[in-house]
């Protein structure tokens, strides 16, 4: 094509965007990794068989493979979780303007932020709702869980409760307190 762009439509391209959809299951995900826009990926897929038959391939072995992959990651992230391990990081872009405007700097942040271990995540990887020291019984069981998991759990569990205690006592106190003085207020 003497003058004219490159071609995007390239064996190359086409093994990267069906690599990333078995991998991972996401059409964006596999538009970015063959450097092609969604509406270029749905447009192949439109006048392209070949193509769409391809993806429809790769979302097959996509499916097929998912479970098994799928729960080994949520059982190696619950695992951090209950270890206290977990890591969510943020990314912020703060941009500071002028008066007018007129763009001063921009500042990029990131949060790192420790987790507990989810209900939803429990309920997710189990199959079923339950107390959080019974799901670590299971993850004991199931060999996922180590016994010093279990004992940082159960020890973390065991502060929250008596946290929760000593506040709900001091909110009475409070309160009696608030009355009181309320009631003496009124005297006067």
């Amino acid at each position: 094509m003497p003058g004219g762009r490159k071609p995007k439509y390239t064996p190359e391209t086409i093994q990267l965007i069906l690599d990333a959809i078995e991998e991972t299951g996401n059409e964006a995900l596999a538009c970015k990794a063959g450097g092609i826009t969604q509406n270029t990926f749905y447009r192949w897929l439109k006048e392209k068989s070949e193509f769409s038959q391809f993806v429809t391939l790769a979302k097959d072995r996509f499916r097929a493979n998912r479970p098994q992959s799928l729960r080994s990651e949520a059982v190696k992230r619950l695992a951090e979780y209950i270890r206290g391990e977990a890591v969510e990081v943020y990314d912020k872009l703060v941009e500071t303007k002028d008066g007018d405007g007129v763009l001063i700097s921009r500042t990029r942040s990131l949060t790192k932020i420790k987790r507990g271990c989810p209900q939803w995540a429990l309920d997710r990887v189990l199959g079923k709702s339950m107390p959080v020291l019974e799901a670590v019984q299971v993850l004991l069981n199931e060999g996922i869980a180590s016994p010093s998991m279990a004992a940082v759990v159960e020890s973390s569990i065991d502060e929250m409760q008596r946290k929760l205690r000593d506040l709900n006592e001091s909110d009475m106190e409070r309160a009696k307190l608030e009355a009181l003085v309320g009631d003496g207020a009124g005297k006067s």
